[in-house]
């Protein structure tokens, strides 16, 4: 399962997308992704919203989707 809160840069301090590296800018609406890194430890990962992963990316055992056409 995945945890996703959306926030907007209300600060001035660098925060950086996870995947793309692009600066996160003052006032851009973005997302934290909530991961459990360890049992009972979690670890928020900025992502800009178009750079957010989707569930099955994190899910190993999952079998890809094939569409039927």
């Amino acid at each position: 399962m995945i945890n996703i809160k959306v926030r907007f840069n209300d600060s001035d301090d660098e925060l950086y997308c996870t995947f793309s590296k692009e600066r996160i800018n003052l006032g851009e609406k973005y997302a934290l992704l909530v991961v459990e890194v360890y049992p009972d430890q979690f670890e928020d990962m900025p992502y800009k919203l178009e750079n957010l992963p989707c569930e099955d990316e994190f899910e190993d055992d999952e079998q890809p989707f094939i569409s039927p056409t």
